[in-house]
């Protein structure tokens, strides 16, 4: 009987204009007309896109909020899970290190990954230093994801030279 609602804020900024300064989650009860805040989360960088989404995994209700400052498809927003009675966030580890040894040697990761609740996997597009940021040539490494008491953890990876698997 519960449902969850988001809020996005801005504020002014020094020239007058009116930029997103951050998120609130709220948790209430159909045909109640009371909220409950229940995470706060202030972005570090500037919210060009944004995005939330709310997905039932076998760990527990995942609220993602996905923050973007429009360069380079980065995620810089958070994860929070609804377990043991109440809600907390996800730690997510720095993936460029978790994947440094599944990709070959000359490569590299030059835009953000792909991390999808449903299935539970993360996905990261592998660049030749000769490849723009548009267009890797070099593969994928995906990865299955569990979620414990630290966080995200990868529990495989894999490479696939093919951009695909």
């Amino acid at each position: 009987g519960k449902q969850y609602y988001c809020g996005l804020y801005s504020e002014k900024d020094d020239e007058g204009d009116y930029i997103y300064s951050h998120f609130i989650i709220y948790e209430g009860k159909l045909h109640q007309k009371k909220l409950k805040p229940v995470h706060y989360f202030y972005p570090d960088d500037i919210v060009e896109e944004h995005n939330l989404e709310m997905v039932n995994t076998k760990y527990g209700l995942v609220i993602h909020i996905y923050v973007s400052n429009g360069n380079g498809h980065w995620d810089f927003g958070e994860y929070i899970i609804y377990r043991n009675g109440h809600w907390e966030k996800l730690k997510i580890p720095e993936w460029g290190c978790v994947y440094e040894w599944v990709k070959p040697e000359d490569t590299y990761f030059c835009r953000g990954n792909t991390l999808d609740l449903k299935t539970m996997t993360n996905t990261f597009a592998v660049y030749s230093y000769n490849d723009g940021c548009c267009c890797p040539t070099k593969g994928i490494v995906k990865s299955e994801l569990t979620i414990d008491k630290n966080g995200f953890r990868a529990i495989s990876s894999k490479y696939f030279p093919d951009l695909q698997e």
